[in-house]
């Protein structure tokens, strides 16, 4: 089991695993809402100068695919390696790209917005959000920055934040020469053609696996968690819309080169040959030893709390025969049959 990263200075510290959370109240919902709202308004009122992080660039990495494809896995592995610096799921594009994009840099419900899910996450222990990367004065500047912001449009906006919040924790973690960023959110996978365009020193890991694993995978996380796909159908068309969305960017040829396909069964089969291959790609140096070290490591049989309902299960190739009734797989024929076998796979 990995350790869990540490937060910025002036976040809680979390404990505990991923279902460990508080639940605050609707009333104290409501107070914190219109503490970041009157924080916001305050931003707005009063301009400041903000000195943004100025930080050369450097190598970054996303790791993105439908969820229960295998990502945490494979961020796992990446993250093994010394010259890596890395945090918990962000979020960063659903949080702040897409708010900035719909709502305006220049909106103070944007940005009250913003700081309230930072706010929340935070409150509430969740094990994903900007908590993890930048602590609340952190994202106020930021947001400072972005309400009084001219010459420059919306999107550029919120990509300047967002790189403001990775060049945060960067330099936090001590980021110099020859370290690597490495980012994880499957959602990002919607936005990898603004990233790769945007940040040129990017590159992005794409995890495919068998949809069928991958709705099982999701029907046991619902067991305990409440984002996942609870109707077998609806499982069945995340992991369309993902599938089709890699495909998608992997056939234009400007940002193609800049994406690496993961197969989560060819890691399973061969971890050690397809972790070179990931470290190649990522532009880390991984003698022998050290491949075999991080293939041993992340085997699953070292996991402490794996099972139905868990983060991690272990995973088996093929699992979802012991699962699908004969409807399920009536149905996942006739809403993936063809994209399947697109992505590779055979029936």
């Amino acid at each position: 089991m990995t350790a869990v990263p540490q937060v910025p200075p002036g976040v809680r510290p979390i404990v505990g695993d991923h279902l460990s959370r508080v639940e605050i109240s609707a009333a104290q919902r409501q107070w914190r809402r219109a503490v970041n709202l009157a924080t916001v308004s305050g931003l707005r009122a009063r301009p400041r100068k903000i000195e943004l992080p100025a930080v050369a660039p450097y190598p970054k990495i996303f790791v993105v695919g439908c969820p229960r494809s295998g990502t945490s896995w494979v961020r796992s592995v990446i993250d093994m390696h010394p010259k890596v610096v890395s945090s918990r799921e962000s979020h960063a594009y659903e949080n702040i790209y897409g708010p900035v994009v719909a709502g305006g840099r220049h909106s103070i419900g944007t940005w009250t917005k913003i700081l309230h899910r930072h706010d929340i996450g935070e409150r509430e222990l969740r094990w994903v959000g900007l908590h993890w990367w930048v602590n609340r004065a952190q994202l106020k500047d930021l947001a400072a920055w972005a309400l009084h912001a001219e010459g420059t449009t919306d999107s550029d906006a919120a990509q300047r934040v967002i790189r403001g919040v990775f060049d945060s924790l960067f330099v936090a973690r001590g980021g110099d020469n020859g370290t690597v960023l490495l980012e994880k959110t499957p959602g990002h996978l919607m936005y990898a053609d603004k990233i790769l365009r945007y940040f040129p020193e990017a590159r992005v890991v794409e995890v495919l696996r068998d949809g069928r694993d991958v709705c099982v995978s999701m029907q046991m996380q619902a067991m305990t968690l409440d984002w996942p796909p609870q109707s077998r159908r609806e499982q069945i068309q995340a992991w369309v819309r993902a599938v089709r969305r890699g495909i998608d960017l992997r056939a234009d040829p400007e940002i193609s080169p800049r994406i690496h396909l993961v197969r989560y069964e060819d890691v399973k089969r061969d971890a050690a040959t397809e972790i070179e291959r990931l470290l190649g790609f990522i532009g880390v140096d991984a003698e022998p030893s050290l491949i075999a070290d991080i293939a041993d490591r992340s085997d699953f049989r070292h996991q402490r709390i794996t099972g139905d309902g868990q983060h991690r299960r272990r995973g088996e190739i093929g699992d979802w025969e012991n699962h699908f009734t004969a409807d399920d797989e009536e149905l996942f024929r006739s809403l993936a049959g063809e994209l399947f076998e697109e992505a590779g796979y055979r029936f």
